[in-house]
């Protein structure tokens, strides 16, 4: 009902024809996910119809099947990191920041990053600006990770050196973080651990920048979090859903015995 008054019908109404093409860009749909449902990849399959022909949807999202089945009528175009022409984009993107036409890096030195992106442009992005702050150097190649694995790994040993504070203060709060259904914020998480004002200003740094705290607690970007849970990894970095599962359910067990 919503969508159909707020922005069907006045489209529909006086609303000057543009001379051009509108185009709406939803990025990351996926996201929208909640308790196995997308509402809104549900809401742009059974509305977006009755708007005008002159506006346009692009929405990009994993191939998750709570967006792929409401959206099924469509034809996705799929990007594939193997693509050449994803690799070429890394390459120019690597060139461009890197100086490759200053000659401050060598064609060679691209293609060597680029091979161990694995077609991640997040990886390509990391590797620009740690080589911009000086933890890493052309001159030393082998020493970058491979893949996003290898970036993550490398971050948490330098984030969270200390394994004992790793595993007493970071990780039981990871936990939370990782089974939240919807972003927690830093008091709730605060209310939960009995922490005071110096424990929160303690873990917001902790974190760093893997994680931002603009809108709840929510890592950079969702393949951090899927990193750390991956159970497969024997790395000692892994965040367990199913206990802050437990937590949060005690935690409310207890907010619902004492009203």
């Amino acid at each position: 009902t919503l969508f159909d008054k707020l922005i069907v019908q006045p489209f529909y109404g006086n609303y000057p024809v543009p001379q051009r093409k509108i185009v709406i860009l939803i990025d990351a749909l996926d996201d929208a996910t909640i308790d196995g449902k997308n509402e809104l990849a549900s809401l742009i399959s059974a509305t977006f119809d009755h708007t005008p022909d002159w506006l346009r949807l692009i929405i990009t999202s994993r191939p998750s099947p709570e967006v792929m089945a409401p959206l099924r009528a469509y034809s996705p175009f799929v990007i594939d990191v193997t693509d050449p022409r994803n690799n070429d984009d890394i390459r120019a993107y690597l060139g461009r920041e890197l100086g490759l036409a200053k000659g401050k890096v060598r064609p060679e030195q691209v293609d060597a990053i680029a091979e161990k992106s694995g077609g991640l442009f997040l990886y390509a992005e990391w590797i620009v600006a740690e080589l911009r702050r000086g933890r890493l150097s052309l001159d030393r190649l082998d020493e970058f990770p491979k893949g996003l694995a290898g970036i993550y790994l490398k971050w948490c040993e330098r984030q969270f050196p200390d394994m004992k504070e790793w595993e007493n203060y970071v990780a039981p709060a990871l936990d939370i973080i990782a089974a939240a259904q919807e972003p927690l914020s830093l008091d709730m998480l605060a209310t939960i651990f009995k922490w005071n004002t110096r424990d929160k200003r303690k873990f917001q740094h902790e974190l760093g920048t893997l994680f931002s705290f603009d809108h709840g607690i929510q890592p950079f970007h969702k393949s951090l979090m899927d990193w750390l849970t991956d159970e497969a990894k024997q790395d000692p970095y892994f965040v367990d859903a199913c206990e802050g599962n437990r937590l949060l359910a005690e935690l409310l067990w207890h907010e619902y015995k004492y009203g």
